[in-house]
């Protein structure tokens, strides 16, 4: 299955090697003609400072180089909040298909992540690679 619009949230103690592998598993689910956001959500006391926008500029940088390689569509949003409530809004309020994410599996379950309570709350598909 295709997916037009996918969701990629980029966040959380390893940004980039998870970001990565979630974003892999984007690029074998999104159309040619898709477009693919890559989204990270930031506290609403820390939204619009500067050292946050550059940091997460040079981790968009490295993930959006290789969509763009891919030849596929992207977008690039930073959401203030918390991941758990903001994503599920984020995908709803922008009509995305499915989300792609990443998360530690303990013995075949994902437990107490920030994956789970996203799930709990998305109303589309959640992709987990682990």
């Amino acid at each position: 299955m295709v997916y037009q619009k996918v969701l990629v949230p980029v966040g959380g103690k390893f940004q980039c090697a998870r970001a990565e592998r979630a974003l892999e598993q984007a690029l074998q689910i999104v159309r040619k003609d898709g477009e693919i956001c890559l989204l990270h959500c930031v506290g609403a006391e820390k939204h619009g400072e500067p050292q946050i926008i550059r940091e997460m500029e040079k981790l968009f940088n490295r993930l959006a180089v290789r969509v763009k390689d891919a030849g596929i569509a992207y977008s690039i949003s930073v959401a203030p909040g918390l991941p758990e409530t903001q994503i599920p809004i984020f995908a709803s309020n922008n009509n995305y298909n499915i989300v792609s994410m990443c998360t530690e599996i303990d013995d075949g379950f994902v437990r107490d992540s920030v994956a789970a309570s996203v799930f709990q709350n998305l109303s589309v598909p959640l992709l987990i690679a682990h």
